[in-house]
């Protein structure tokens, strides 16, 4: 009995085919390795990271005071890193700025410097951290309050621009 078998080896072009496939899948796995690696998130979330600790730093230096505004801490050393901040990512110029604006009074309760960049006031929905862009700035944007002993809350809007990468 014969029978005839089918050759067992690819033709050439199936096996191109096939390597093709293959490089074809090693591509896009380096790809998105790659993006994974250098993902322009992680420069977002680094440049999130600076404004977060910047934020909080200057909100950490400065205090209320019963008048509805804040000055700084009254501590040489505080007030020192408070003004080494502003004078590094130069608060309180053309290019970035830092103020808290007391939205129950309508007014500036606390800025980097008299000639602050004051934005458009952003919303007040919530008291999470948030990051918007505003004209050449990213912004970061804390809502928070004060209650007094009377149970009155005043609600503050702390704001801290830098320039836009």
């Amino acid at each position: 009995m014969s029978s005839s078998q089918p050759s067992s080896s690819p033709s050439p072009l199936a096996a191109s085919i096939r390597h093709a496939i293959w490089l074809a899948i090693f591509i896009y796995a380096l790809v998105a390795i790659f993006l994974f690696v250098f993902s322009p998130k992680t420069q977002a979330s680094e440049e999130q990271a600076l404004h977060t600790q910047l934020l909080y730093d200057v909100l950490g230096r400065v205090e209320y005071d019963d008048g509805g505004r804040f000055t700084p801490v009254k501590d040489a050393a505080m007030l020192q890193e408070l003004k080494a901040m502003i004078a590094t990512h130069q608060l309180g110029s053309a290019i970035a700025t830092a103020y808290i604006r007391n939205v129950s009074r309508n007014m500036l309760a606390w800025a980097a410097s008299p000639t602050a960049r004051l934005l458009p006031q952003q919303e007040l929905g919530s008291y999470t951290l948030r990051f918007v862009r505003v004209d050449d700035l990213n912004v970061a944007v804390q809502n928070f309050w004060i209650k007094h002993a009377d149970g009155q809350r005043e609600e503050f809007q702390m704001v801290l621009a830098l320039p836009a990468n």
